[in-house]
């Protein structure tokens, strides 16, 4: 058959149809032009039945071309409101036009005819004020019983409903809820089947506000809506049901399973999303405000997967949300550390335990299977959860091998790091807020292998470092330090309580206990720890937590104390050379408390303490307290460079010393005294002492006793107490039974003309001594006899010269 035969009859088919349209359309518009005022006196009488508020307009018509094939009822200006209305100024219905679309044959058969209704330019208001009182009951069912009119009433069988530009509106004060969406073009079309009642929705629409409570904000806030869809309404179960429809919400394209209870007891509702590629910041500004500045805790830059699951009460009550995603190779921002190349899941949810009320405090942020970078070394992180989001509290466990060089950025500028590596396992709980007071706990550990470093402030180098680090709580320790410093190899540990507590809030309060063991111990190049700090530049800050964290660690290691206990075998420092020392140090930010210093030394030991203060200017003031017990006394003078006088040395003296020492000094930078700086007391006992071609004694001998050995004389035990001040030496009155003579002395020793010292010679000395005789004290009140008094003084500076002081002159100018 040719194609021209087949053309013909469709066109006759056409024309027979158009035909038939065009003979029902005239019947009908001859019907309606005989009968138009009873037809929409009826449309009028069946509306008004099925509703019970006051319904006005200013003017009906019916129209043959609004809703084709089908004619019209047109009402203009149309207002439909509650008997509360003048209270409260919410008009259920407002609109310029509304079109009630009729069927002509069952008009013409007097079955129920309206079929469609169409409003435009209008709004829909359904309020509920704060005592419960809602005008709502004006679209309620009636029942039959009020249905007075029974003759072309029926049910009204509507079958298609469209809105353009038509803002539909739920305030409800009680419930504190407020719905509001603006249609701009959308026609639902309605087909009525046994179990169910089916819809056709097509819109072009634009959210509003959609809040549940409106304390907490509206979802989907000014966000457009547009969808072509099928959804049914199951007629038993009363539940609005979508079943994989497809929507786009502000261009964004979304699946969506969901159901609506419209019974009245307890209606519950559920809703599902899931989409692709859509960015972190566009699913935030989905959700309330406040959710969104919860989630803002957290940037994501690139696309993400995203399903969203909101259930809950439809009258009150705070809905249910869960949302779930995953993305790869995004940048991270959080306010505790950034990450670069993340790939990782997350979610969010507003009730993490079920027995409490939805809400901010019951809400939290998890992350998932982390793989990133952190400033270029990698990162796992098995958990990052924030929680109670109300008073952000921040759990993660982050894993991590990497080039100890790559923890620059960390560490801030106090140390400056070389080459190592190390691996770090740690467990974060604690506020997310930056100096919050609040606690915080680290657990976990970092090791470090073969590093070399240097701290800066101090110019102290470190290097063959190994150490294990570990966090406990608020606590941090340091296990198993070995190093090498200025040749000298070292172990150390140490302890810090309460690091993650005081950092942000008094770093000043922190205290390091640190241990410190070596075999042998040179203490000269140490001499950095009483130079002046070097000033560590504080990082600008930027928009991460990096630098910040950085000047933290530099300043908790600025303003930190250090309680310090150190054992070594063997020390030297400058001219001593000690053994088995103990020593327990405390460091502050300029100054070293000395609390407990031990060392045997000169074949006997020494105990200190004292403090060492940095007054700035290449000043460190010195205040010490010794106590020497049985040290060789030329040994010590030796070490100690004669303790900074001239008057007696280390070369003229001999025997076993028990002293204390009470004194303060100064000292340059390189630990050198500043000439005349000591103030000092020194109480001491010399026993088995000597003393060793001493010149001022020795010039006695131009008076007496010219035969007698005066370069090696023994002593009885040499007891007194030494005032120093300066190169001024004061000597109180002191016996001295020797090999070779007693003798009784006093005065002031300087090293310039101010010297004035008085030598009292008792005539029994005149008595022979032969070489076995033993020098014994005398007893303070036995006498000394008849005697002869020489005075010391210095002219010009020059050496101590002795006369006979017949007189006694230097005790009356004394």
């Amino acid at each position: 058959m040719s194609k021209r035969p087949i053309l013909k009859s469709i066109f006759k088919i056409v024309k027979v149809i158009l035909v038939t349209l065009l003979l029902l359309f005239v019947i009908g518009f001859i019907y309606i032009s005989i009968n138009k005022k009873s037809i929409i006196a009826d449309i009028t009488d069946q509306v008004a039945e099925k509703v019970k508020g006051d319904l006005t307009y200013k003017d009906v018509d019916i129209t043959f071309f609004k809703s084709f094939p089908n004619l019209a009822v047109s009402f203009k200006d149309v207002l439909l409101t509650d008997t509360m209305y003048k209270v409260h100024q919410h008009p259920f219905l407002k609109a310029k036009s509304v079109f009630i679309s009729l069927n002509i044959y069952k008009l013409i058969s007097s079955q129920a005819p309206i079929s469609g209704v169409i409003i435009k330019n209008g709004q829909i208001n359904m309020f509920t004020d704060s005592l419960g009182y809602s005008n709502e009951y004006l679209i309620e069912p009636q029942s039959k019983q009020t249905t007075t009119k029974k003759s072309n009433s029926g049910e009204i069988g509507i079958r298609k409903v469209e809105f353009q530009n038509l803002t539909i509106t739920k305030d409800d004060q009680k419930r504190k809820k407020f719905l509001q969406v603006l249609f701009k073009d959308t026609k639902i079309k309605i087909k009525e089947a046994e179990e169910k009642i089916n819809f056709e929705l097509e819109t072009n629409s634009l959210i509003y506000a959609l809040a549940f409570k409106v304390k907490k904000g509206p979802y989907l806030q000014n966000k457009t809506f547009d969808t072509n869809l099928d959804f049914y309404l199951d007629k038993k179960t009363k539940r609005l049901i979508f079943d994989k429809a497809v929507l786009y919400i502000n261009r964004q394209k979304f699946l969506m399973d969901a159901w609506f209870d419209l019974k009245k007891e307890d209606p519950q509702f559920s809703l599902k999303l899931n989409t692709e590629k859509i960015f972190y910041d566009s699913v935030k500004s989905l959700l309330t405000p406040k959710i969104a500045n919860s989630l803002s805790r957290v940037s994501l830059t690139a696309p993400l997967s995203a399903n969203a699951t909101i259930d809950g009460p439809l009258k009150g009550g705070e809905p249910h949300l869960y949302i779930t995603g995953s993305t790869t190779q995004t940048d991270m921002t959080t306010e505790f550390m950034d990450f670069n190349k993340a790939d990782l899941k997350f979610l969010f949810t507003n009730e993490m335990d079920k027995n409490i009320e939805r809400g901010d405090p019951n809400s939290a942020i998890l992350i998932t299977n982390m793989k990133a970078e952190w400033h270029k070394f990698p990162v796992v992180a098995d958990s990052i959860a924030i929680l109670n989001l109300e008073v952000p509290q921040l759990r993660a466990h982050l894993t991590s091998q990497f080039e100890l060089a790559q923890l620059q950025e960390v560490v801030g500028n106090s140390f400056k790091l070389g080459k190592g590596t190390g691996s770090a396992n740690l467990g974060y709980v604690g506020p997310i807020e930056r100096n919050n007071n609040s606690n915080s706990f680290l657990n976990g550990f970092v090791k470090i292998n073969n590093a070399d470093l240097v701290y800066v402030p101090r110019n102290i180098p470190m290097t063959k470092v190994n150490t294990e680090i570990l966090f406990a709580n608020s606590n941090v320790n340091v296990t198993n330090l070995s190093t090498v410093i200025f040749g000298n190899s070292i172990r150390m540990n140490g302890t810090a309580n309460n690091v993650l507590s005081l950092i942000n809030t008094a770093p000043n309060q922190i205290v390091l206990d640190w241990n410190i063991e070596s075999s042998s111990l040179n203490l000269n190049p140490f001499l950095n720890l009483i130079k002046p700090r070097q000033q560590v530049n504080k990082r600008a800050k930027v928009n991460n937590s990096l630098d910040e964290m950085a000047n933290k660690i530099d300043l908790l290691l600025e303003q930190s104390e250090i309680s310090v206990r150190m054992q070594a075998g063997n020390m030297q420092y400058k001219k001593l050379q000690a053994q088995n020392v103990i020593a327990d140090v405390y460091l502050a930010r300029n100054e070293y408390r000395l609390k407990k210093v031990f060392m045997n030394f000169a074949g006997g030991s020494i105990n200190l303490n004292g403090t060492l203060l940095d007054q700035g200017s290449n000043r460190n003031k010195v205040d010490v307290n010794v106590d020497l017990q049985a040290v060789d006394i030329a040994k010590t003078f030796s070490t100690f460079d004669n303790f900074g006088q001239t008057g007696i040395e280390a070369k003229n003296l001999a025997g076993k010393l028990n002293a204390t020492v009470k004194a303060n000094l100064l000292l340059n930078k390189d630990g050198v005294l500043f000439p005349g700086s000591t103030n000092a007391v020194v109480d001491f006992s010399l026993k088995n002492g000597a003393l060793l071609k001493y010149e001022p004694l020795k010039r006695i001998q131009k008076f007496i006793f010219k035969n007698r050995d005066f370069d090696n004389i023994q002593f009885a035990e040499l007891k007194n107490k030494l005032i120093i001040n300066g190169q001024k030496i004061t000597i109180p009155p002191m016996q001295i039974q020797s090999s070779v003579l007693s003798l009784y002395v006093e005065g002031l020793f300087t090293p310039d003309n101010k010297t004035d010292l008085s030598i009292r010679i008792p005539l029994s000395n005149l008595n022979k001594r032969d070489e076995e005789y033993v020098p014994k004290n005398k007893k303070k009140d036995e006498k000394i006899g008849t005697s002869i008094f020489l005075r010391g003084n210095r002219n010009n500076n020059e050496d101590v010269n002795f006369k006979l002081d017949l007189f006694k002159r230097y005790y009356k100018d004394n």
